[in-house]
């Protein structure tokens, strides 16, 4: 097409020229003036197809042009979303390693946890313990520093009080270190490490336990000594804590725990204060990293005051009338769980004695646990050997056995009577739950169950929360 352009050009200039050689004679037109300037190209002598292929050819390098130019734009375009992509990406990465205010909403992760109202029904405990595992990393992920304002929105009751007559009407705004430590001090169980520690360290199989539900309890005893702040190793000043204040009787243990509640370095709220400061030093969120961090010598000086305090205290003890079965069981090298030989016969009440030796005669292979010292402990050993006698059919119509008492619910027989077999052959009580704070304590002589047993409230024996449905009869 250029070339076709060229000669086109050409031709017009030819044409011209001969045009000015046929003017030769013309003054104006012999000497042209310097200034005259020849004028441009004319189309006017070009046929219709060659201004058609001039046409298209224009046409053409526009069209390409345009072409060019989408080619551009295309490419911005393109690089535009790839950058967006890239940092819309970034955005969400960082939201996804540290949430934010942006994406957290108070109060909607945890809507469905249960609220804490402090009551003597409720292990704080453990229910901080479950409150950190829906609210850490496994669980809903909430910022650490988000854990105050949702337990806030939980509790009620005693607790919601003490909540705002420590921190509200103060002005404060408590970390979670000094919720959850203020919390566990007033409502949480306290000397509690010591049967804890010594439970872990005689656990033995029990009768009609299987491999893993062996593994399953010595890890539940492992858990509670994490929440408990024990280290599985405590030094020796620790240790030797554990062991002497398990050497004290209910009443002795009354009475020593509060001669140490009134020294700020024998008792467990000195302690605990001492773990919070460790746990702030070592920038951990709560005391129960305080367990697994090497501080074994550092803890030992915080026992030593309760170390010298249990010594004194024990020194001036008399000698107690009866060993509980369950050490009388340790002493002569049987498990607390195997039920204790009937020891000889001490003076009981003529008021209850006479009927327990015929109402509460054990089942074959059960023995009674020996003879009862109380009222109290007679009548608690009558009822179980009633609820055996029931299990057996003996006494009922037809001698038809009693349905097992309800301990996964009323529906499961076959797991109900195997648990209450299990609990019979170890001696445990019949009528605590499976589960949350008066659970049942397998290694414990049912006498000596703290929850129904001969030292036991009234109000605890008869509350039915505390109770498992068809247990038998509470004195």
């Amino acid at each position: 097409m250029q070339a076709r352009l060229l000669t086109l050009e050409a031709q017009d200039n030819a044409r011209r020229t001969r045009s000015r050689g046929s003017d030769s004679g013309s003054p104006c037109s012999a000497s042209p003036s310097p200034t005259h300037r020849r004028p441009p190209p004319s189309l006017g002598g070009l046929g219709g197809e060659d201004l058609a292929a001039l046409f298209q050819f224009q046409f053409a390098a526009l069209a390409e042009q345009r072409r060019e130019d989408q080619r551009e734009r295309e490419e911005a375009r393109r690089a535009d979303r790839e950058l967006l992509a890239a940092q819309i990406a970034a955005v969400m990465a960082s939201h996804a390693a540290a949430p934010g205010r942006s994406n957290y909403v108070v109060g909607r992760a945890l809507s469905s946890f249960p609220t804490f109202a402090g009551t003597s029904k409720e292990d704080c405990d453990s229910y901080l313990r479950e409150f950190e595992g829906k609210a850490g990393p496994q669980g809903h992920c909430i910022p650490a520093d988000y854990w105050p304002n949702e337990l806030f929105l939980k509790l009620e009751g005693p607790a919601k009080d003490w909540y705002n007559t420590t921190f509200t009407t103060k002005g404060l705004l408590p970390t979670w270190a000094q919720l959850s430590s203020g919390l566990q001090r007033l409502f949480g169980h306290r000397y509690t490490a010591s049967p804890t520690w010594l439970k872990l360290g005689a656990a033995t199989r029990l009768a009609n336990e299987s491999g893993p539900e062996a593994l399953q309890r010595v890890q539940t005893l492992l858990s509670d000594l994490a929440l408990l702040r024990v280290p599985i190793n405590p030094g020796p000043t620790e240790a030797m804590c554990y062991i002497l204040q398990g050497q004290l009787t209910p009443e002795e243990l009354r009475r020593w725990t509060a001669q140490a509640n009134a020294d700020k370095d024998v008792s467990d709220d000195g302690i605990h204060a001492k773990e919070d400061a460790l746990a702030a030093r070592l920038a951990t969120p709560n005391r129960l990293s305080v367990a697994t961090t090497d501080s074994g010598a550092e803890r030992d000086s915080w026992f030593a005051p309760r170390l010298a305090h249990l010594e004194t205290f024990l020194r001036d003890q008399a000698a107690t009338g009866r060993a509980q079965p369950a050490r009388a069981a340790a002493t002569a090298g049987l498990s607390p769980a195997d039920p204790p030989v009937r020891p000889s016969p001490s003076p009981t009440p003529p008021t209850v004695a006479a009927t327990f030796q015929t109402a509460a005669s054990p089942a074959p292979g059960q023995s009674s646990g020996g003879a009862p010292t109380s009222d109290n402990e007679a009548r608690c050993m009558a009822n179980r050997a009633d609820r055996v006698d029931k299990a057996a059919g003996r006494g009922l119509k037809n001698n038809t056995p009693a349905a097992p008492p309800e301990y996964f619910g009323p529906r499961d027989s076959d797991k109900n009577q195997a648990e209450f077999e299990r609990r019979r052959a170890a001696g445990a009580c019949f009528h605590c739950p499976m589960e949350g704070p008066f659970k049942v304590d397998y290694t414990l002589w049912h006498t000596l169950c703290p929850t129904h047993g001969k030292d036991s409230r009234v109000a605890d024996r008869h509350d039915p929360a505390k109770r498992v449905k068809g247990a038998g009869k509470v004195f």
